[in-house]
């Protein structure tokens, strides 16, 4: 079951906060720009990871509150469909597999379907609760900025 939440992200205190990343290491907007904000170890991760399309850099920030940067787009912009359902998935398999070892839930934006482009209902939402019903021990928080 996937718990919607009417919160800003940046306020969680536990589990891993997991949101997508261009492959171009910017985070000019949205989600990763306000992650950035808040914890610039993020940022300086992003800027020396080896990672691509498709991986994950989990980044402790303190006990039992984790960042995953999702390396979910190649590239960034407006108006396209940038992220691939490959690399979303990819990715949170990741941070799923983390987050049950860890033993914290997993908190999501609506990942991949604003600045991604993707459609968050047919083809995001599907792999997600896909990933949910696959780590059974694992809680998944979605939170929905309003």
């Amino acid at each position: 079951m996937i718990n919607e939440l009417y919160k800003d992200i940046t306020e969680v205190t536990t589990g891993i906060i997991a949101h997508g990343v261009n492959c171009q290491r910017v985070m000019g907007s949205g989600v990763a720009l306000a992650i950035k904000t808040k914890w610039p170890i993020i940022y300086d991760v992003f800027m020396n990871s080896a990672a691509g399309l498709g991986d994950a850099d989990v980044i402790e920030i303190s006990d039992f509150l984790y960042v995953a940067n999702c390396y979910t787009q190649e590239f960034y912009g407006s108006g396209r469909k940038y992220a691939t359902t490959e690399a979303i998935e990819s990715s949170l398999q990741i941070v799923f597999e983390n987050a049950q070892t860890y033993n914290v839930p997993v908190n999501l934006p609506k990942i991949g379907s604003d600045r991604g482009g993707l459609d968050w209902d047919t083809e995001v939402l599907p792999i997600i609760q896909a990933l949910d019903e696959s780590f059974e021990s694992v809680t998944t928080n979605l939170y929905i900025w309003k």
